[in-house]
This record gives structure tokens, C-alpha cells and sequence, in this order.
């Protein structure tokens, strides 16, 4: 595994099949932003927080990137106590946020759900992984519709 000399394909370490140089750029940026069936780990929460400030304890997290005729890139949307932020993250590594891309009041609904899938804030549509989906609803829920959502199981935490 790893670069070869001149021109040539490599291992990735994702998959197992040989990707060119030229495909570097779109596999990584598609692993990155769809992610690798993971949650969001608690690193990638302390460099939201970081940069979100005091803007309260953060509820929800999800990768994300944004479809249409604006072009792609990727994203973390951040679910605080007091707002919706979607921040931006550099463009190989979808676990460094950057700078905050825009920001939306915490009654924003996310949802709902368009095939893809796919949701809308404001003028912008974010794409982002299937196991997700539930994200998107609780935090909806939680606003919206709090007494559908099950009690905390673990409270103390």
C-alpha cells in the first residue's frame, strides 16, 4: 500500500481496488464527506466546539455535502442548543472544520427527508449518508415534536 514511482495506481485504504492519480481528489473527497460508517467521533465535536464558541452544548453532528449548481464541497452540521451551523472543512479531510459556511436559528427545521438523501436549508441542499437520516429526524423531534422522542437512557451522562 502506498504511491508508487512515476505514474501508476495505488491501494487505497478503503477499498480494494487500484485508483489512479487522477481519481485521488473524488474517491477521497467521496469517503470523506459520506464517511466510512462511523459516527461522528468525539475529536471531530471538540474541533466544532473550538470553533463554534459558546454557542452551547452541541446536540447533533453530521457530515454533509452540498449538491446543485453552486458546485460541491464538504460539511459538518452542527445541532446546538441555540443554532443550526453548517461549517465548512477543508477539502481532503471532511473531519477539519474551518470556518462557519452559514447559520440558522435553532427552530429551523431540518427535514424533511427528500430522496437521496437529501435536506434543504435555505437556499442550499446538503446530501449526506443514509444512517444519518435519524440524526436529522431527533433533531427535529426535539424542537418540533418532543414528546415522540424516547426517554434518555443514560441521563447521568
Amino acid at each position: 500500500m502506498g504511491l508508487t514511482s512515476g505514474i501508476g495506481p495505488f491501494k487505497s485504504c478503503k477499498t480494494d481496488y487500484p485508483i489512479t492519480y487522477c481519481d485521488i481528489p473524488i474517491r477521497l473527497r467521496i469517503l470523506g464527506a459520506k464517511g466510512d460508517g462511523m459516527p461522528v467521533g468525539s475529536a471531530v465535536r471538540d474541533r466544532c466546539r473550538t470553533l463554534l464558541g459558546d454557542q452551547g452544548e452541541i446536540r447533533y453532528v453530521f457530515p454533509a455535502v452540498s449538491v446543485g449548481p453552486t458546485g460541491t464541497g464538504n460539511f459538518l452540521i452542527v445541532v446546538t442548543a441555540s443554532s443550526i451551523s453548517v461549517l465548512a472543512t477543508r477539502t481532503l479531510r471532511s473531519d477539519r472544520p474551518v470556518a462557519v459556511f452559514a447559520e440558522f436559528p435553532r427552530y429551523t427545521r431540518l427535514g424533511p427527508i427528500l430522496p437521496g438523501p437529501v435536506i434543504e436549508l435555505d437556499s442550499m441542499v446538503f446530501e449526506f449518508d443514509e444512517e444519518y437520516a435519524a440524526v436529522v429526524a431527533a433533531a427535529d423531534a426535539e424542537i418540533f415534536a418532543p414528546e415522540t422522542l424516547p426517554p434518555d437512557p443514560l441521563p447521568e451522562l
